[in-house]
């Protein structure tokens, strides 16, 4: 079997656009479990959102949060790559502003300076409420694995050719959706995490397949021998795939799995 790691964004590529879980998504991962495969899951999100889809579905392997910027295996991280402290500060600097909402993540917390419209939905969708702490911008330190910035698509938009003319060369600037724009350390991405957790179980990248929707997802798309975005991915993440499945209402990840790593079995 060539291929014998699986790794899988989560909004958007596991899940439905109704952030469901199907029934035939589900058979078809215990499937590739039951055939030897390692099934990881690879998310922007906190693991305090995400950590319930992992035992749901009866996983093992380590997973990556934060957009790779940290690896969590049985609750535990077992590896970092946090954003510059002087950088994150410069940052939520700029952000504050421009007007641009952002929050930073501390012990599995999302933490913003003042309550509004986008920190109330992102805790709705994810079950749980942020911190609001006024003096965010004044801590001594700020040692942060990601910054997520919200804002309507066309705001963000913008702000994303601001800050990478800003910040390019210091942080790493990618979408996980299109109200989203995600912050990292340069160092840190999908692709390193991936490189890292299929070196640790004796893997290349050729025994690798990477399924996401988004720039987000990129690094690791492109590092897996076998790159797959979402039917309903932004253009450029398709452009960039080796290959392009049916999307995540049309069951996509089952059809890889079928397709490429149990031949039909």
């Amino acid at each position: 079997m060539q291929y014998r790691l699986l790794a899988l964004d989560i909004d958007g590529t596991l899940l439905n656009s109704k952030r469901e879980l199907t029934p035939k998504v589900r058979d078809a991962i215990q499937r590739a479990v039951d055939a030897g495969v390692t099934v990881l899951l690879a998310t922007g999100r906190m693991y305090r959102a995400m950590y319930k889809i992992n035992e749901d579905l009866g996983l093992s392997a380590p997973c990556m949060v934060y957009g790779g910027a940290q690896i969590v295996k049985d609750s535990k991280p077992i590896y970092e790559c946090p954003i510059d402290s002087a950088t994150a500060k410069e940052f939520l600097d700029w952000a504050h502003e421009i007007g641009m909402h952002t929050q930073v993540y501390l012990f599995d917390d999302f933490v913003y300076e003042k309550e509004n419209q986008y920190s109330k939905e992102y805790g709705e969708t994810f079950g749980f409420p942020g911190v609001e702490f006024p003096n965010l911008r004044q801590m001594h330190t700020i040692l942060t694995p990601k910054i997520l910035c919200i804002g309507e698509p066309e705001q963000v938009n913008e702000w994303e050719k601001m800050a990478n003319e800003r910040f390019g060369d210091r942080l790493r600037l990618s979408r996980s959706k299109p109200k989203f724009l995600e912050v990292n350390n340069p160092a840190a991405s999908k692709g390193v995490a991936l490189d890292q957790l299929a070196k640790s179980l004796g893997l290349t990248a050729e025994n690798c397949i990477a399924m996401g929707d988004a720039t987000l997802d990129l690094p690791m798309i492109e590092y897996a021998g076998l790159g797959v975005a979402m039917e309903n991915a932004d253009d450029y993440t398709k452009s960039k795939a080796d290959y392009i499945c049916p999307s995540c209402d049309d069951d996509g990840v089952a059809y890889v799995i079928d397709k490429f790593i149990l031949n039909g079995k």
